[in-house]
């Protein structure tokens, strides 16, 4: 059907699939104009390591489009039983799967929730609420193939650059194996800043992946938030389940549960089911490898302290997930030592500093000097 800049549903019915009862909402400002968006159903197959997979994929395709401006949501039956977790999840091309950003699961009402930025391929797998005891580790470490340098943040992001630095870190894992370890990579001097502090290579890529995928994750991160509601077992069998289907890393926000300010990204990269530990890369303490507990008695996360204590944990579904800048970009100028890259001059030509103006709305015009 047709869906236009103010949004809509697409509610599935009468299909004779397992998608009946499904609904795709397209919030306002998510397509630019009147788009023709099509749902289709896939029966495949899938190679799963643990969990249940139903056979049932949903293919969503937007005609000249493959992403959107507002994030999608997508409402899936819930046909598990009581000790299932639905994990949603990204296929590409290849059939890799990567997840998608869960926000509700409703078992009495019968649903299930997940949110996209881009038109694809999705399904799900139905995981062990309580998964069996396994130890499953993915071949990242921190000393490998995280950041070499200390999440202390720049001049642009002044607060930290830690979810730049695990999302480049779990890109640059997936996607550039050929080009070695991260770890010790784009580590040379290639400037100073205001204050005569050296900047290396690794300092210009967490603060433009950072910039890159915060521009979308600000405005996104009060919906990404609802992932808060499902409970601590649905959550921690719900990393299980990914780092088990994908052998892939998953990215961790933790937060305050209390409300209280300040959040942090660290990246999951194995876990022990036996102790119940997650084992992480924390931008804060490159080289090391410390662990989130998950404790069987009160069936919530243990506090997770690295200065700051974080007692919120839910992860990031990088399949859902878009970028300002793609990292491609971000790493040709880091495999050319970031020639002719670093601190853009820009003249304005259009306002002076200080000028008064009347509206809130302007538009800056000026000049780039360098790359």
């Amino acid at each position: 059907q047709t869906v236009g800049s103010s949004g809509g549903t697409i509610l599935i019915a009468n299909s004779g699939t397992p998608l009946d009862g499904s609904k795709i909402t397209f919030p306002i400002g998510a397509l630019a104009g009147n788009t023709q968006v099509k749902v289709g159903f896939n029966r495949g197959t899938l190679t799963r390591v643990e969990g249940f997979f139903p056979g049932a994929a949903l293919v969503l395709e937007v005609t000249g489009l493959s992403t959107f401006s507002q994030p999608v949501s997508i409402t899936i039956p819930y046909t598990g039983g009581s000790n299932s977790v639905p994990v949603p999840y990204f296929a590409d091309s290849t059939g890799t799967l990567r997840p998608l950003q869960m926000l509700s699961i409703d078992r009495q009402g019968g649903t299930f929730t997940f949110q996209t930025f881009h038109a694809s391929i999705f399904t799900w797998i139905w995981g062990l609420l309580f998964p069996t005891d396994d130890v499953l580790a993915t071949g990242y470490a921190p000393p490998n193939n995280g950041f070499q340098i200390v999440n202390t943040g720049s001049t642009f992001n002044r607060e930290g650059e830690c979810f730049g630095m695990t999302s480049f870190s779990l890109w640059f894992w997936l996607n550039e194996a050929a080009l070695g370890n991260l770890y010790p990579k784009y580590y040379s001097v290639i400037g100073t800043d205001s204050d005569g502090n050296a900047i290396r290579g690794q300092n210009v890529i967490a603060t433009r992946a950072f910039t890159s995928i915060t521009q979308q994750w600000t405005a996104y991160l009060p919906t990404v938030s609802a992932q808060q509601n499902l409970t601590p077992a649905d959550r921690y069998a719900s990393i299980h389940n990914i780092i088990a289907n994908t052998e892939a890393p998953v990215l961790i926000y933790l937060y305050h549960a209390g409300g209280g300010a300040g959040a942090h990204s660290v990246l999951a990269y194995a876990v022990d089911n036996t102790a119940r530990t997650l084992s992480i890369y924390d931008p804060n303490l490159p080289g090391s490898v410390p662990g989130i507990q998950y404790s069987i008695a009160t069936q919530d996360f243990q506090a997770y302290c690295n200065g700051a204590c974080y007692d919120g944990i839910i992860y990031n579904g990088d399949g859902s997930l878009n970028l300002t800048e793609p990292y491609t970009n971000i790493l040709a100028d880091a495999q050319n030592n970031f020639s002719n890259s670093g601190g853009a001059t820009i003249n304005l030509t259009s306002h002076t500093n200080g000028q008064v103006v009347s509206s809130l709305l302007q538009t800056l015009v000026g000049v780039v000097h360098s790359g």
